[in-house]
């Protein structure tokens, strides 16, 4: 689909929003049925997946990629003896662009096997979580577009750099990719000043300077945005939720939500 695909691309067809995620189902869990609002790619990384869509079912294994497209209802069912893992990338398109997308969704392949580039993409994308930065929007959209090029193309994406704000000093840059890797697992303010290779009052004295908060609030702040993401895109419980993002229970990830957004966590279900 050359003349397609050519299509997507800044000047033509480009996403809008793109979000990265990753989670994990226990044995027999499902999510749906639901409508499709946006174009989404969505990797098995273990266990499997059965997907039902618009009369059709596709199952998917462990490094298989399906992409989704806007208007389909889809129903998941996930693998009934072992959890299943699986992320995803979800863009959304402008009214303008529906030509285009129509264009894809008809020649598209229905599976692809994941490729090295396609897993590098999606790694950068979920490294750019928690990041409400300019700079990482856009790179998420980047990500995105390169990652559904390589789905069309048969997986053979072209590579496309991960953000990384090259102003900050390196200190607070290996402790952004710290929390990006480590921010479910319970992390204090002297493990992120031991990833950064400074002392804790030095590390606080840059974030404060350079990113207007303290590690630890930047830490609790990419735990919500994780955990929104998952409430909006998932069919995990509050609790399942909050315990993938490092909160130490539902009761502690809703406070947080709702000092954050205003409502609480069933509030916000996409």
């Amino acid at each position: 689909m050359p003349d397609a695909i050519e299509n997507l691309s800044e000047g033509a067809a480009w996403p809008v929003a793109a979000v990265f995620g990753s989670v994990t189902y226990p044995p027999g869990g499902s999510y749906g049925p639901r409508v499709q609002a946006d174009v989404q790619l969505v990797v098995a990384d273990s266990g499997s997946l059965r997907l039902q869509s618009d009369g059709a079912v596709l199952r998917l294994a462990a490094g298989e990629v399906v992409c989704q497209w806007p208007g389909a209802v889809e129903h998941w069912r996930f693998d009934a003896e072992r959890p299943t893992t699986h992320r995803w990338v979800a863009m959304s398109f402008g009214e303008g662009s529906a030509p285009a997308v129509g264009a894809w969704a008809a020649e598209a392949p229905r599976t692809a096997a994941e490729s090295p580039a396609l897993r590098a993409l999606s790694a950068a994308g979920l490294a750019l979580r928690g990041d409400g930065s300019a700079g990482a929007s856009a790179a998420r959209l980047r990500l995105a577009a390169a990652s559904l090029r390589g789905f069309l193309e048969g997986g053979a994406a072209r590579g496309v750099g991960a953000h990384e704000d090259a102003r900050l000093p390196p200190a607070l840059r290996a402790m952004q990719a710290h929390i990006a890797a480590h921010a479910a697992e319970p992390t204090s303010l002297a493990d992120l000043a031991s990833a950064a290779h400074v002392t804790p009052s030095h590390l606080v004295r840059l974030s404060r300077e350079h990113l207007g908060v303290t590690p630890v609030a930047l830490l609790w702040e990419t735990r919500v945005r994780r955990g929104l993401d998952l409430l909006k895109n998932t069919g995990l419980s509050v609790a399942e939720v909050a315990d993938q993002c490092g909160f130490a229970n539902p009761f502690h990830f809703s406070r947080r939500v709702k000092r954050a957004t205003g409502k609480p966590p069933r509030a916000l279900r996409g």
